[in-house]
């Protein structure tokens, strides 16, 4: 698809390409020269391609997800009601329902039926679920399975982001095998510390990728302490 791209016009390239002037000059106390890296981070680098739509930024997880490449991530208790994640998700967003205010099964049926007569045809949300809160793990997706039980029926949830704490290696390799086949193609990680970072994203990596099926689609997220959500995509 991209090489088939035309070419950008100057002023976008220019603006996309060019980088920030460095804002602090070099014999500033406060300048620090840059570290070495330690590989070509370039493949990571998003890109603009020509659609019929216009242009478009490719990353990994527009490329997995065929989605745009900002989301709205799960928080409760914004997210919590339907009608901020229908909107987004109608907009063509990964938009994700806040499993942190989904305290009962009434409650989540109540949002779970606005939440289907709010989305287009077509369109899917995601489900954030909280890890370490083991009454309502329980209640989503342990001994209730009650979101499972709404995705079997119908509803159009097509991804799990297990927040709030992250599963040991084995645990998470079954559990990327359960939500798969409970109907749930995108599995998410969203690690909050620099060891669950490095846990989700260096080296358990190759042994997801191994004792998983190819055809899993594991989407690793960065939570920060400011409430930001950066999501990579391996």
């Amino acid at each position: 698809m991209a090489s088939c791209s035309p070419p950008l016009p100057k002023a976008l390239a220019s603006a996309w390409w060019k980088p920030s002037p460095w804002p602090i000059a070099a014999n500033s106390p406060r300048w620090k020269p840059l570290p070495e890296r330690t590989q070509n981070w370039t493949r990571f680098a998003p890109s603009i391609i020509h659609t019929s739509a216009g242009y478009k930024v490719r990353t990994a997880f527009t490329e997995l997800t065929g989605k745009a490449p900002v989301l709205l991530a799960g928080m409760t208790p914004t997210t919590v009601e339907p009608e901020i994640v229908a909107a987004a998700a109608n907009a063509g967003y990964w938009a994700e329902l806040a499993g942190g205010g989904q305290v009962t099964a009434s409650v989540f049926d109540r949002h779970v039926t606005k939440l289907e007569e709010e989305l287009e045809e077509g369109r899917t949300v995601e489900f954030n679920a909280m890890f370490m809160d083991r009454y309502l793990w329980n209640l989503q997706f342990g001994s209730q399975r009650i979101v499972p039980k709404k995705r079997a029926s119908g509803t159009p949830i097509d991804g799990v982001v297990v927040s709030a704490g992250i599963p040991e290696l084995d645990e998470a390799v079954e559990l990327i095998h359960t939500l798969n086949a409970d109907g749930f193609p995108y599995v998410s990680f969203k690690p909050g510390t620099v060891d669950q970072i490095r846990q989700v994203c260096a080296s358990p990596r190759p042994s997801l990728r191994s004792r998983c099926s190819s055809k899993s689609k594991v989407v690793p997220q960065v939570d920060t302490i400011r409430g930001n959500h950066w999501t990579i995509c391996c």
